[in-house]
């Protein structure tokens, strides 16, 4: 009995091998089928970033919140202390050329009048050439990112916390109709930031418990002009609120957007496939999950840049 429940044991073992294996292949597969797909569209990435430990930006965020930014660090993210404030740019900028080459243009958007030395040939905007005021709050700065001059209709927007560790085709984000592929996961309805995004969006559509995966949103000027003109009064509200979560109509624009586009049938929900993991801090330089991973979210950079690298496996 003892060997007949060891043979069982170790068949069981070998079959949860065979189909870890299987999905990885599937995955490769998936992308490897989309790398036989064309094409044939201009598509920018947009990047958002800011300084935080720019004495200026301190100065502006003290005076126009009302606040010290020692005593807000708790409710927001800000530049990390572990590494040099462009580690996380200057990643996700080497890794965006190298592993998408077919981008047209990346606009990085930041604000006071910063200038990261980590650019290359990619297009400084500022807030204010945006018509934004002194805003400290994402959702205020993604009000008026198809504003961008030059931008393309079809655009991706980036975190400077999201991480393409391969190679990815434009198809993994628009299909052969010309609809933007978004991708999605499922959430606790319970969660608090699900319930912000659908009940202050307010969108009339099934989509109670999922909320966007963390790779780059792929988006359309258009998107973002048909959701500000569909929500105007809270649209206006969120690009002049000043912190994340103070206002009473701020909405999260992605989302809408995302939301309008969907129940318009301008935009459908990407097939799965994707490997895409998010990390509070900076994985372990062997992590198998990494590893499989096209996209990587690290929300908190506890390590220096080296560190990062080294926990996105990257050479």
């Amino acid at each position: 009995m003892l060997l007949l429940i060891t043979i069982i044991s170790g068949v069981l073992l070998l079959i949860v091998a065979l189909l870890q294996i299987k999905a990885s292949r599937d995955a490769e597969t998936f992308i490897m089928n989309y790398n036989n797909k064309t094409l044939d569209k201009n598509i920018d990435a947009v990047v958002t970033w800011v300084d935080t430990t720019d004495p200026v930006w301190i100065a502006a965020y003290n005076y126009n919140t009302g606040k010290k930014l020692e005593e807000s660090k708790e409710q927001e993210r800000w530049t990390p202390r572990s590494a040099d404030p462009e580690a996380e740019l200057s990643t996700c900028l080497e890794l965006i050329r190298k592993n998408m080459p077919w981008i047209r243009k990346t606009f990085v958007v930041t604000g006071f009048r910063q200038r990261p030395k980590c650019l290359k040939d990619e297009i400084l905007i500022d807030h204010q050439d945006l018509g934004l005021g002194q805003v400290f709050n994402s959702h205020a700065i993604e009000t008026s990112l198809h504003k961008i001059p030059g931008l393309a209709e079809n655009f991706l927007y980036f975190n400077d916390d999201f991480y393409v560790r391969k190679p990815v085709p434009p198809s993994v984000f628009i299909n052969h109709k010309d609809q933007c592929l978004l991708h999605f996961n499922t959430s606790d309805s319970g969660n608090h930031w699900v319930k912000f995004l659908h009940d202050s969006t307010a969108v009339p559509l099934k989509l109670d418990n999922i909320i966007p995966e963390h790779v780059p949103y792929s988006l359309t000027r258009s998107m973002l002009q048909e959701a500000e003109k569909t929500l105007p009064k809270k649209w206006q509200s969120t690009s002049n609120c000043k912190l994340r979560y103070e206002c009473k109509d701020e909405i999260a624009p992605i989302v809408a957007a995302m939301l309008i586009a969907l129940s318009k049938g301008k935009a459908v929900k990407a097939p799965p496939g994707i490997n895409c993991r998010y990390f509070e801090g900076v994985p372990s330089e062997n992590n198998d999950l990494v590893k499989k991973s096209h996209f990587v979210c690290i929300n908190s950079l506890d390590k220096d840049r080296e560190g990062l690298r080294r926990g996105l496996q990257i050479d």
